[in-house]
């Protein structure tokens, strides 16, 4: 498991107020509580020979509390940097999740559950569903934990998959392998940067998705990397550090070590300082 990396935003950025600390997160930190705030980002991109999973390290965890006047069960959040992608790579399957340490879990048994079972050839959608359903039940929340959204990018030999629900209620769809899609903080203004340079264009007369041009795993970790970097600019309370897994068609896992993950952290500075030269010179 390797260290987060995180850029020092503040070596190259002016006049953004400082709360607590970090910046504002696109303004939700002046009207949201602490505990309502989005946390973690993951994104995965589809590439000519293979495909690249790019996340932060942040892992939302929910634990219970009582309330001294009420004594009300309620739900205290916090976050920790931990390793976010869970992979087996005899078997080609991989995942990373986005919510509380629950989603963690419900990752870590499909990976587990897609091992034993054959790469789930049959039934994809619902074996995937009853993972996350017995998982919550196996948890054994209490009611205040019921609101808590979890995702979960799958992917497996019979395609990719999208696990999104709370409580007992979860919806598996399967992905187009094109473009990117992205789970946690969505509505974080880094996502432009994968809407700009590799947007999932509508589906074509054959209904499929199509990618204004494919790109290699080497380009697309450079993109991915980026814009996770970005995201944590956006919402550094909540989004922090830096994994990279990718797969190569006919190679593939590879975890991007330290010495790596420092090469793209330096290359999206310098990427983000040449940007702003340009927008103000």
């Amino acid at each position: 498991m390797h260290a987060g990396v995180t850029r020092d935003t503040n070596t190259y950025r002016s006049g953004f107020v400082l709360t607590g600390g970090s910046f504002l997160p696109y303004g939700l930190e002046s009207s949201l509580g602490l505990e309502e705030l989005p946390v973690t980002f993951r994104v995965l991109g589809f590439a000519s020979d293979g495909w690249v999973m790019a996340t932060d390290r942040c892992q939302l965890s929910s634990h219970s509390a009582v309330n001294d006047s009420t004594k009300a069960h309620v739900s205290i959040r916090t976050t920790e940097c931990t390793g976010k992608i869970i992979w087996d790579r005899a078997n080609g399957i991989a995942c990373c999740a986005s919510g509380d340490d629950i989603a963690l879990m419900m990752a870590t048994k499909i990976v587990n559950r897609a091992t034993l079972e054959n790469n789930f050839n049959d039934n994809t959608a619902e074996r995937i569903r009853e993972i996350a359903r017995n998982t919550y039940f196996e948890a054994h929340c209490i009611e205040a934990f019921r609101s808590d959204e979890r995702n979960v990018l799958a992917v497996v030999p019979t395609g990719v998959w999208h696990v999104k629900g709370r409580g007992d209620a979860y919806c598996v769809t399967q992905i187009n392998k094109a473009g990117t899609i992205y789970i946690g903080d969505t509505a974080n203004p880094a996502v432009f940067i994968l809407q700009r340079y590799y947007p999932t264009f509508p589906r074509d007369a054959n209904g499929q998705h199509g990618v204004c041009e494919w790109r290699t795993v080497d380009e697309l970790r450079c993109l991915l990397a980026h814009t996770v970097l970005e995201a944590h600019f956006c919402n550094q309370s909540s989004v922090n550090g830096l994994n990279v897994l990718t797969y190569r068609n006919e190679q593939g896992f590879c975890l991007l070590g330290e010495k790596e993950l420092a090469e793209l952290t330096s290359k999206s500075n310098a990427v983000a300082k040449e940007y702003e030269h340009a927008l103000f010179r």
